[in-house]
């Protein structure tokens, strides 16, 4: 959040490739929209979505299977 607190922690992989890689700062995209977080039961919160410059998606892993509906929804 704005204010430092944690909103979620846990891993997060490309929608693409779904291979772990080192991501840096530059190459997160900033958000879209508001609508760039994600909840599901498997999670135990909202999880904010990560988008890469490349314009793919950073999804956390316990939702992974969730990718194409979420890119076919436009988020």
């Amino acid at each position: 959040m704005a204010n430092g607190a944690e909103v979620y922690a846990g891993e997060y992989l490309p929608c693409e490739s779904k291979v772990p890689f080192p991501v840096s700062t530059k190459e997160l995209a900033p958000p879209r929209n508001v609508e760039m977080w994600i909840s599901d039961e498997r999670l135990k919160t909202l999880a904010p979505v990560g988008v890469l410059e490349n314009g793919d998606l950073l999804l956390p892993v316990d939702v992974l299977d969730r990718c194409d509906k979420f890119k076919q929804s436009g988020h």
